[in-house]
């Protein structure tokens, strides 16, 4: 394993909100000086109940960004029905040279939750591509296919091959269970349209409440790695083709013992020579926090003995009293990587809308860009 020396910075950004609604989930598309900004609103009253997204540009590679403007074709209704389209994971597309934004269409009834289907959220996976001339504007949403249409939500971190082909993983149902499985999937993409060429053999695992979730894939030295949500806890992965992956294990560090992290998603950072993880845990002094879920750390995967290395860990963003733990990743260059999440400005039950609880911390519903850099290169 080769020794990787890190720095990194951050910016904080569009700080403020109007109480009722609340950005989450933000997401940067960058190509040399040009950089997206992409999030979405919540409504805090509700659970997920998601509305429009906006999107800032950036002319000076992510340094400053425009006054967000609203996109378009995010948001319709239709008999009583609100259709939302809600960006999961976006990427630059290097062969066709696109943005293209993955996501599902959620379904709403009234501003309580989410429209669902055997005690899953009904959705339907979607496709976007975003032009930078003109940002405030998005295609009409393609339905991304799949083998088995219930794996329905496009999550994690898009891998694309040389030939422009590129692997994404989904999470959701199949024909009615109540578990969650989660599957990778290879597409091909012509400046266009998605189109399958393979899937892999999900995972699933009856012995966790709600099943897999959220998955996140990573390459690294020909071994494909694979990091997963489930109520209890962090999960790991492993395959040689990306298709077909080992059981999930429990995410542990390099002295034997268990990442605190559950219920909420991890990521990776992924560099030339190296991966390291992005995640949330206990332990931190954060109990005040809806399930740990700030701040947001950092530490270094051991592809050698599978496990992360305990004194690498550092902090990538504060907590001040809001939760983290939706955040994105963006592949910025072979030893450059930035995670960006948003002060979701939810609290615990039973008030998880009085706001006023994360502003006592110093939270006002800011951006977060961690900006982290290999520099031994």
């Amino acid at each position: 394993m080769k020794e990787l020396k890190i720095d990194y910075e951050r910016q904080r950004l569009f700080a403020g909100f109007d109480g009722n609604f609340c950005k989450v989930n933000p997401r940067i598309l960058k190509n040399g000086n040009k950089a997206l900004l992409v999030y979405t609103m919540l409504n805090l009253k509700g659970s997920d109940v998601f509305n429009d997204s906006y999107i800032a540009k950036s002319e000076d590679g992510g340094v400053t960004f425009s006054e967000p403007k609203k996109l378009t074709l995010y948001q319709t209704e239709q008999d009583g029905i609100r259709k939302v389209n809600v960006p999961t994971c976006m990427f630059f597309h290097k062969r066709t040279n696109k943005f293209i934004s993955l996501g599902s269409i959620l379904y709403y009834s009234d501003d309580t939750g989410p429209v669902r289907v055997n005690g899953h959220t009904k959705s339907t996976p979607t496709y976007q591509i975003l032009d930078f001339d003109k940002a405030d504007y998005i295609d009409k949403p393609k339905t991304i296919t799949l083998l088995d249409q219930t794996l329905c939500i496009p999550f994690g971190q898009p891998i694309e091959y040389d030939n422009g082909d590129v692997l994404l993983s989904f999470y959701g149902g199949v024909n009615g269970d109540d578990k969650t499985t989660v599957i990778t999937a290879l597409y091909s993409f012509d400046g266009e349209n998605l189109s399958l060429i393979k899937a892999g053999k999900g995972l699933k695992n009856d012995n966790y409440q709600r099943g897999y979730s959220e998955p996140s894939v990573a390459k690294l030295n020909d071994k494909y790695y694979l990091t997963i949500r489930t109520d209890e806890m962090g999960l790991f992965s492993m395959s040689n083709d990306g298709f077909n992956f080992t059981e999930p294990t429990p995410w542990i560090w390099d002295n034997g013992e268990i990442l605190e992290n559950y219920n909420t998603q991890q990521r990776w950072l992924r560099f030339k020579d190296g991966l390291y993880l992005a995640y949330t845990r206990r332990g931190a002094n954060n109990d005040h926090i809806f399930r740990h879920r700030a701040p947001i750390f950092m530490a270094r995967f051991d592809e050698d003995n599978l496990c992360l290395i305990k004194s690498t860990e550092v902090i990538l963003v504060p907590e001040l009293g809001a939760r983290l733990g939706n955040f994105n990743i963006t592949d910025v260059s072979k030893t450059e990587s930035w995670l960006t999440t948003a002060e979701w400005m939810q609290t615990n039950a039973p008030k998880w809308w009085d706001y006023t609880f994360c502003e006592k911390f110093g939270s006002d519903n800011s951006i977060w860009i961690a900006k982290v850099k290999v520099i031994n290169e």
